[in-house]
């Protein structure tokens, strides 16, 4: 068991990362039972109607319309996403209920 560990933690650290690889963690995680799929975030693709209101709110935003943002961050909100706003940008998230 410490060998297989081992074995996976270089996969994970192994720098140049790939869906081979990614692969290969999976097939370890079959027999040694860790259930990292479970621990991956997959990544969705966000819907471009909840990309359009967030990027409007980003100008809404950007010209100081903090009520109009607030109204379009409820708006995504009850679509099922969070938004979270970075320095320059935003995040998108899946909002689980």
């Amino acid at each position: 068991m410490p060998s297989a560990m081992s074995v996976v933690w270089d996969v994970i650290r192994y720098p140049k990362k790939s869906k081979t690889m990614a692969n290969l963690l999976l097939e370890f995680d079959e027999i040694l039972g860790l259930q990292i799929d479970k621990l991956v975030e997959r990544e969705e693709e966000i819907p471009e109607e909840i990309l359009e209101l967030a990027n409007t709110r980003k100008k809404a935003r950007d010209n100081k319309e903090w009520k109009l943002s607030d109204e379009l961050r409820d708006k995504i909100k009850e679509k099922g996403y969070i938004i979270k706003d970075l320095k320059d940008s935003f995040q998108i998230e899946r909002f689980e209920r």
